[in-house]
């Protein structure tokens, strides 16, 4: 049974800001331990198989057969695909790039929801939210500069981790109100775990010191408490109330880069991530008012 909703928007704020702050320790473990030399399948299969053991202790035995069961199993199964191919691709390009880069061109993420939801929902977008996805898209360019002596082709790596991210967030929508929170969760995570199983096991390497291990272990606990205390926090302020927390986690980013990696954004990059976080708070404003 599901606890009852209250209106307590600051700790509601508090519990996804403290969430967003898991998921940016869960990038920061990825690309410590691919600078480690562990395979990228290797950190994804921790990162998910310790989170769905988490999902399956905790909604299993209060939920019992039901949190197992899906209206919709196809589109469940298709939506984990989707975040399960955003995880790898993002820390494939973790290996490569400084966080404080693939993570703004990540949160260009609403931006293209709010495109892909012209033809995939059929929603209807003004001009407004477009000229905010064109300038958002400007911000991206800042960042990667694909003419520039800056660019990597790990950053088109991170653009279709947000292209597939975004695809998620996509048939998070299409399923929303088929299936109760509980069995996405056990989808996205189960899922994941059961495509990594094989390839992990290929791709096998045994962590070499106890600090690769306690890192794998700390990145999919801190993804598996993001996830529970981010469903929390839905219970005690609305989704559009707690939407633009989800930048914190860029500050949480840009504050880590710094202290463990020694790594602070240029010029470019610092007004490339306003260009983007600026144009998805005003899709966000313009998608709450018409609704």
């Amino acid at each position: 049974m599901s606890a009852p909703r209250e209106d307590r928007l600051a700790l509601g704020v508090a519990l996804a800001a403290l969430a967003f702050f898991c998921f940016a320790w869960v990038d920061t473990s990825a690309k410590i331990l691919a600078g480690m030399g562990l395979p990228v399948l290797v950190i994804a299969f921790f990162r998910y198989g310790i989170n769905f053991l988490f999902v399956l202790l905790w909604f299993v035995p209060r939920e019992g057969r039901a949190a197992l069961v899906s209206t919709v199993p196809k589109m469940q199964i298709l939506r984990a695909l989707f975040l399960l191919s955003s995880t790898v691709l993002n820390f494939w390009a973790l290996s490569y790039l400084p966080l404080t880069t693939t993570i703004p061109i990540f949160f260009a993420m609403p931006l293209v929801v709010c495109l892909l939801s012209v033809p995939l929902l059929g929603e209807r977008v003004g001009i407004r939210r477009y000229l905010a996805v064109v300038i958002g898209f400007v911000g991206v360019m800042m960042i990667i500069r694909p003419t520039g002596l800056t660019f990597h082709w790990a950053m088109l790596i991170s653009v279709t981790a947000t292209v597939t991210g975004s695809l998620y967030f996509i048939m998070t929508r299409m399923v929303a109100g088929r299936d109760d929170m509980p069995v996405g969760q056990v989808f996205t995570s189960g899922v994941a775990t059961m495509v990594l199983l094989p390839l992990a096991w290929i791709f096998w390497q045994t962590p070499e010191t106890v600090a690769q291990t306690g890192l794998l272990i700390l990145a999919g606990a801190a993804a598996a408490i993001g996830h529970s205390v981010l469903t929390i926090a839905y219970r005690y302020g609305e989704a559009a109330q707690l939407t633009p927390v989800v930048y914190t986690e860029i500050i949480a980013i840009t504050l880590i880069s710094w202290l463990v990696f020694n790594e602070v954004p240029d010029m470019w990059t610092a007004l490339g991530t306003a260009v983007i976080i600026g144009s998805g708070l005003y899709v966000w404003m313009r998608e709450r008012k018409l609704a």
